[in-house]
């Protein structure tokens, strides 16, 4: 176990092409994720235009997800 100051960075993979809503509503998840959990760090998987198209469109960390 670490000690309470010390937080490991734990990565997650996300497809974002698997989604009845669209890939722009999961990336949006994301976003907020890097932005209200800075231990995690994302990497989404999918057609990297949609990504980054909906990024654009999302407040996000842009150094937490990749």
């Amino acid at each position: 176990m670490l000690p309470p100051r010390m937080s490991r960075v734990v990565t997650i993979a996300i497809d974002v092409m698997g989604s009845d809503a669209g890939p722009a509503e999961v990336v949006r998840g994301a976003a907020r994720l890097s932005i209200e959990a800075p231990q995690i760090q994302v990497l989404l998987v999918g057609d990297q235009a949609q990504i980054s198209e909906a990024l654009r469109a999302t407040r996000h960390r842009g150094e937490r997800i990749a």
